[in-house]
């Protein structure tokens, strides 16, 4: 399981991608990933451009 929270959605999308975990993501497909806050918008497969930006 995952667990992600945090300040506003760049903070974790950044140390996501810094810390190589959003390329791992994909292939994680049994893993139960939980949000809160920003951390439900980094942790979708669907983050819209705008959020990225």
């Amino acid at each position: 399981m995952l667990l992600v929270e945090g300040s506003d959605a760049t903070n974790p999308c950044h140390w996501m991608r810094e810390s190589g975990l959003a390329d791992l993501l994909p292939s994680l497909t049994d893993t139960v990933r939980v949000g809160v806050s920003a951390g439900s918008m980094v942790m979708t497969s669907r983050m819209g451009a705008y959020v990225v930006e």
